[in-house]
């Protein structure tokens, strides 16, 4: 059975965690670049336009295609804008010359 909570394992753990909030000052931003340039692996894009996101051979296709805009709107890096162009680019070379 899948549980959607995470639990660290042990307290101390937790209390440093929350006393350190520098820790976590770019996450978003790592969030945003790693999801994007995820996308923007050849093996993935090569899946495209509709890969299977429940594949094993793709773990983190499902959460990064959905999720790497919420990161980006939180804390949008200055590489954030060109890894997603490279992503729009790439779809419209390959899919619209399809659609003419």
């Amino acid at each position: 059975m899948e549980a959607s909570t995470t639990r660290l394992i042990h307290y101390t753990l937790q209390e440093y965690l929350c006393t350190h909030p520098e820790l976590f000052n770019n996450a978003h931003s790592a969030m945003t670049e790693t999801c994007l340039t995820y996308l923007n692996f050849q093996s993935i894009k090569s899946l495209l336009p509709c890969p299977s996101p429940e594949s094993p051979d793709t773990p983190f296709l499902e959460y990064s295609s959905l999720h790497w805009g919420s990161h980006a709107r939180v804390e949008l890096p200055d590489r954030a804008e060109s890894l997603a162009l490279q992503i729009l680019m790439g779809m419209i070379i390959t899919y619209l010359p399809d659609r003419f």
